[in-house]
């Protein structure tokens, strides 16, 4: 019977029109969370959808049914501009278990080789599940895949945190005490993660309130789901109701899921599902050209109209992939055709034989172009198409469609087909560039266009004239003076004054020492002391008025007589009788006028500024000692000393002392023994020393005599306490080695016994110094002589003697050369040449080769002054 059904719902739905729908409701009942459906209940077919629900057909709650029609195959190169990065697109997922084709709304990322394309899941609450409930397209997924932090018990195990199939509605459940819950699924497969679905216990009504999710590819690096960069928390607010959560995961594809429970209404059980889309390889979701769908009518995507040239899509016909083609606008041809039908032709209109184009009278040089389907009027520069429409050319306004066609300053002045700029009055230029202001004020020619006794200001686009102060008149044309001493308009209130008129203004002179104030109109007695110009006071004197005069004083700690510059000098206290700085540790230092009295370094004045205390600086803090030391205040200054049983470094340090330094040391050196610090007692003899009883050596030891086996041979022997000294007779050094006194040699000495210019002579116990020749002194300094001047000296004639360290040269005249010790004068080059004609003349008589002995001497010459 159920066979039977389905064949005859096959045949109803073959007749069902478009539109067109039946109903027949029977009972529904529920069979642990799915919807069976007894009988045939409706069947609608419509545009987009056939809806079919059957006898016996199984679906999980709320999992929609809808299939849609085949769309239009993107499959052909004109149809891949319909599809650019970013277009939207159906991508197959596989086939359901109702051997039905699933597509998923995606987005193209990018195009690929062989006409394949990239693409990325447009996410949302509609996606497929990945299997944990329900394979729906993919397949469920097993028992062993499901692990979580914990267990209750194995009734309520990690495997049944599924949604709907689970017996009495049966949920995962952590145990008590898990602080950090989680439920986690092996997908099998890498998914792009839209959406999940969440429940709870029901038959205890404990449910997950609030939960996070995590995802990784290889279990041990996990990434939290984030929502403004920080960790999403997803509220459920259902209860054991089942909810939806968006997560949108369409970045990168994931194979692991955990749930983390944050919050919960008794116990945090839950039973979830996973919708997205995979599987996937990890380069993402790619597929040929041809499996890709997209939406929309057959004339809007793709048809074969286009295969006709001038052809497109006429209209859709009734049944779904059926059209009709036509000729586009601007060919000829019929209006209804059927694709690919043959003989069918779509011809171009030359539309430029009838002239369509508006071309205005004034500029008939507008022409027409004839197109494939259309045609384009060309306009010239300064014409435009108006309204977009390529048919017609009208005139530019180019003041109004440019925003900048002329400067600022400038008036725009529409033409036909172009447009000029000219500056407005009081400007200069181009005016599409530039319209710079006039300077009126200074025309190039010079001048000036006010009048005289007139300032002109220049303005933007023009400019102003105004009489000076003291003038009055046309100042474009001319100004005169006003006379302000003239009658009545005499301006000197005081009849003691005189009112003198000078160009532009005038004056009130009052009698000599006075001045006129022009606030009382009277004749004051005159501040010489208030301006500098008034008075030849020196800058270090007080100016004193008087009446019509003025007296000039030094300042304190100044004398002279205070006039003029250089009239007032400095007085230096610091060298006064008697003396201003007395106290002890004291300095005075002199000052423009006055004096300061300062403490030496290591003193400060006491509050009075009469006397210099000591500064402590050991109390003051201002210095500090090194360790194991202690600071000693000192007049003027401190010192840092160790401590009692430290001692001084070759750092400056300050160490422990040994028992030999701190109190051996003294104890031993007065027996004359070794002290050991290992067992802190005096031991052996120090060198040169033996014991005073022998073999008793804590009675001390006394001084060896090394001047009894007469160590100093040939030298006076001194006995030294533990030693012995050997000194020689002046002029012989003792030898260490040889152990007697060897002659000082002084002329090899290091040290110069004798000057740079005398020779040294060593004799035994002695040396002689004697100056060299040309040299004068008594060996230890010698001083150079000078021969010429003492005329010590031999020349021969036509020379000059010239003095040199320890001797003399003759340098011979101008015009003479040195010849075998005479000064002859030198032979020019053409004597040089008939001499050397007159040699060689009679020897090549005898020896024919010397002839080129000539040339060879010239060419050498000739070369020499090149």
């Amino acid at each position: 019977m159920r066979w039977l059904s389905l064949i005859g719902l096959v045949i109803a739905l073959t007749k069902i029109e478009p539109s067109s729908s039946s109903t027949n409701y029977y009972g529904i009942r529920y069979r642990n969370g799915y919807r069976l459906y007894e009988y045939l209940t409706y069947a609608r077919h419509d545009a987009d959808y056939v809806h079919c629900h059957v006898r016996g057909l199984y679906m999980p709650r709320r999992m929609p049914l809808p299939f849609k029609r085949s769309n239009v195959i993107i499959d052909r190169p004109p149809l891949l501009s319909k599809v650019p990065v970013g277009a939207a697109a159906l991508a197959p997922l596989g086939t359901d278990k109702h051997a039905q084709v699933r597509y998923a709304p995606v987005q193209i990322v990018k195009h690929e080789e062989n006409h394949r394309l990239l693409v990325q899941p447009v996410c949302d609450l509609t996606a497929v599940p990945v299997g944990i409930s329900d394979g729906y397209v993919h397949f469920t997924i097993s028992d062993e895949y499901f692990s979580a932090s914990s267990e209750r018990s194995s009734t309520l195990s990690a495997k049944m945190g599924r949604l709907y199939i689970t017996p009495s509605g049966q949920k995962w459940c952590p145990r008590d005490g898990d602080r950090t819950p989680w439920l986690q699924i092996d997908m099998n497969e890498l998914y792009y993660i839209c959406s999940v679905r969440v429940d709870g216990y029901t038959p205890l009504d404990q449910y997950v309130k609030t939960f996070a999710i995590s995802v990784s590819n290889d279990k041990q690096n996990w990434i939290y789901v984030l929502e403004n960069g920080k960790e999403k928390v997803f509220t459920s607010l259902r209860g054991t109701r089942s909810s939806d959560h968006l997560v949108g995961l369409v970045d990168t594809p994931y194979r692991y899921i955990r749930f983390h429970p944050l919050t919960s209404n008794g116990a945090p059980c839950m039973g979830v599902e996973v919708f997205g889309y995979g599987a996937v390889h990890q380069a993402g979701l790619s597929f040929p050209l041809n499996e890709l769908r997209m939406t929309g009518t057959v004339c809007n995507l793709q048809t074969d109209c286009d295969r006709t040239p001038g052809a497109e899509c006429a209209r859709e016909l009734d049944k779904p992939g059926t059209y009709t083609c036509k000729c586009k606008r601007g060919y000829q041809g019929p209006d209804d055709f059927a694709a690919g039908a043959s003989g069918q032709q779509c011809l171009d209109i030359d539309e430029c034989r009838t002239n369509p184009c508006s071309t205005p009278s004034f500029n008939p040089a507008i022409s027409c172009t004839n197109l494939p389907g259309s045609y384009r009027c060309n306009c010239k520069p300064g014409f435009y198409h108006p309204h977009d429409d390529p048919t017609k050319c009208a005139d530019r306004d180019e003041c109004q469609s440019l925003p900048n066609a002329c400067t600022s300053n400038a008036a725009c002045s529409n033409t036909v087909g172009s447009y000029y700029c000219r500056c407005n009055i009081g400007y200069r230029g181009d005016g599409r560039i530039k319209c710079d202001d006039v300077d009126e004020c200074h025309p190039p020619d010079g001048g000036s266009p006010c009048g005289e006794f007139a300032d002109c200001v220049n303005v933007d686009g023009g400019y102003e004239c105004s009489c000076w102060a003291g003038y009055t008149g046309n100042s474009r044309a001319s100004c005169k003076d006003i006379d302000e001493c003239s009658g009545s308009n005499d301006v000197c209130k005081d009849s003691n004054a005189r009112c003198i008129n000078t160009p532009g203004s005038y004056k009130c002179e009052c009698p000599s020492g006075m001045s006129y104030n022009h606030g009382t109109g009277t004749c004051e007695d005159k501040d010489e002391c208030a301006s500098p110009d008034e008075n030849d006071c020196s800058p270090d004197a007080n100016c004193i008025n008087k009446l019509s005069s003025y007296e000039c004083v030094c300042k304190p700690g100044f004398k002279g007589s205070g006039y003029d510059v250089y009239g007032c000098r400095d007085i230096d206290e610091c060298r006064s009788s008697p003396a201003v700085c007395t106290a002890d540790h004291m300095t005075c230092s002199n000052t423009q006028g006055s004096f300061e009295c300062n403490c030496k370094k290591g003193f400060s004045l006491s509050a009075d500024k009469k006397s210099c205390r000591d500064v402590d600086e050991c109390k003051s803090g201002s210095v500090t000692c090194r360790a194991n030391s202690e600071c000693h205040n000192i007049i003027g200054s401190y010192s840092c000393t160790c401590k009692h049983g430290y001692t001084e470094d070759e750092y400056g340090s300050c160490k422990e002392m040994s028992w030999c330094e701190l109190e051996g040391k003294a104890i031993c050196d007065k027996k004359h023994q070794m002290c050991d610090d290992a067992t802190k007692a005096c031991t052996v003899c120090k060198p040169g020393m033996e014991e005073k009883s022998p073999g008793n050596p804590d009675e001390g030891c006394i001084d060896v005599d090394e001047c009894i086996d007469d160590p100093c041979q040939g030298g006076i022997c001194i006995n030294t306490i533990g030693s012995f000294n050997c000194s020689c007779i002046k002029g012989y050094e003792f030898d260490t080695g040889l152990k007697q006194c060897e002659d000082i040699d002084e002329c090899h000495s290091r040290k110069r016994y004798c000057h740079d210019n005398a020779k040294c002579t060593n004799s035994i116990g002695s040396f002689e110094c004697k100056c060299r020749e040309g040299f004068d002194g008594n060996g230890i300094f010698c001083a150079d002589i000078d021969e010429c001047f003492s005329e010590d000296f031999e020349c021969p004639a036509n020379s000059v003697c010239a003095n040199t360290q320890g001797a003399y040269k003759c340098h011979c005249w101008k015009g003479y050369e040195m010849k075998n010790g005479e000064c002859m004068k030198a032979t020019t080059l053409k004597e040089g040449f008939s001499l050397l004609t007159n040699l060689f003349s009679s020897s090549t008589r005898q020896q024919p080769w010397l002839r080129l002995f000539p040339i060879f001497v010239c060419t050498s010459i000739i070369l020499a002054f090149m």
